[in-house]
């Protein structure tokens, strides 16, 4: 009994909310993603979130007290994936989802210490991948040659847009002026095509962050694509 009432005293010395109701990190990160989609947080991010919480998260500690997630269960969580085969990114993901959720709990006072800081991702192993030659990417066109979708390979190859950015490509992005003839030049990107969660299938268009430096390096930098 001493024992217990001498932790809740340390735990309110060190700043926790000791009369908040008591959360599990489940209903923590309910609550944290509904603070996230009030916060205007991208749909694709929120998302994103979604699905780490949902694969790998809620199962391993969803049921666990919100002050109880320590270093160590964390540092157990992220060997777990990273022993089941899951990609260093993904497990790095996870540990950041973590890290950012008890942030903002540890902001709350739901939590005395943010336990993740502690706790160190996997190191990024770096993949050398190979691009298509100009030749191979020649070959290809030919292939697709006809094909519904033959101009967005077109953009794809030759433009190097992210695949979301490729299928929220409009009109409007295009400036045919002031180029040589037989190019049009690609101005800025503001969209990327978000996966519906609901559905599976492409969503409607969202804005792109002014703030990536990928797509703002589009108006800075314009892609030039061959006139069809």
């Amino acid at each position: 009994m001493l024992g217990k009432l001498a932790d809740l005293r340390r735990r309110q010395e060190q700043g926790q909310n000791l009369a908040a109701a008591p959360r599990t990190v489940g209903e923590w990160l309910d609550e944290w993603l509904r603070m996230k989609e009030r916060d205007g947080t991208r749909p694709s991010t929120l998302q994103g979130y979604r699905k780490l919480i949902e694969n790998h998260v809620r199962p391993a500690v969803g049921q666990l007290a919100l002050d109880k997630l320590t270093p160590t269960v964390i540092r157990r969580l992220l060997a777990e994936k990273t022993d089941s085969g899951l990609s260093a990114t993904t497990v790095r993901h996870i540990h950041g989802l973590i890290r950012n959720s008890l942030g903002d709990a540890e902001r709350e006072e739901l939590v005395h210490r943010n336990a993740a800081r502690s706790v160190r991702p996997p190191a990024m192993r770096q993949v050398e991948r190979r691009a298509l030659g100009v030749d191979e990417a020649k070959r290809l066109l030919d292939v697709l040659r006809g094909h519904r979708l033959e101009a967005l390979y077109v953009c794809a190859l030759t433009v190097g847009l992210r695949r979301g950015e490729l299928l929220g490509l409009a009109w409007s992005d295009i400036r045919a002026r002031s180029r040589p003839p037989g190019q049009r030049r690609i101005g800025r990107v503001r969209r990327a095509a978000v996966r519906s969660q609901a559905t599976g299938g492409s969503g409607h268009p969202e804005p792109c962050s002014p703030a990536s430096g990928r797509h703002s390096g589009w108006g800075r930098r314009p892609g030039v694509v061959p006139e069809a």
